[in-house]
């Protein structure tokens, strides 16, 4: 083998790995910008027993949006049917029926998309003084409640959040 062709070999070799290294670095690159616009629900109650004021509110405590694809929501393992703001209002209507209050709800459709950091209040009640429940008692019935959520980031990777109780799960779907 003359110099030539040991030059022209050690070029195709070094060609070879400059193209896997940068087809590797592609693929890094892309994985790191999944990541970094990850999605991620989360929910809490804010108690304000001295006011009357209780709420639930759903934040998206990741750092990219989160396209809502189903919002579902259940009480004591029973689904509830209902468009946009009903299903919320039922399950006010079904874990509080002898209390009065003043209610504010908002909800999630199909294609809503949750920004980065934005928080949702899905209900709010302000008890009348008389039908007050406590906190441990608010936390009690809205501990009957179970939500699924199944959203997407702007990627399309498929997650899925979901509460049972006072427990809750982020799971990303294959």
């Amino acid at each position: 083998m003359n110099s030539g062709e040991s030059i022209g070999i050690a070029s195709a070799i070094i060609a070879l790995c400059a193209l896997i290294l940068t087809v590797w670095q592609a693929h890094q690159t892309s994985r790191h910008n999944r990541l970094s616009v990850s999605p991620r629900l989360t929910t809490w109650l804010d108690c304000s027993e001295d006011r009357g004021v209780y709420s639930v509110e759903l934040m998206n405590n990741g750092i990219g949006p989160a396209v809502i694809k189903s919002f579902e929501m259940k009480v004591d393992g029973n689904e509830i049917q209902g468009k946009q703001a009903e299903q919320i209002d039922k399950a006010i209507k079904t874990l509080f029926p002898t209390q009065h209050y003043i209610q504010t709800v908002s909800y999630l459709d199909g294609g809503y998309v949750m920004a980065a950091k934005e928080t949702r209040t899905l209900a709010a009640l302000k008890f009348q003084l008389g039908s007050m429940p406590s906190e441990e008692e608010f936390r009690k019935q809205v501990s009957r409640t179970s939500l699924r959520i199944k959203f997407e980031s702007i990627y399309g990777e498929a997650f899925e959040y979901k509460t049972e109780g006072m427990e809750s799960t982020h799971t990303r779907l294959k």
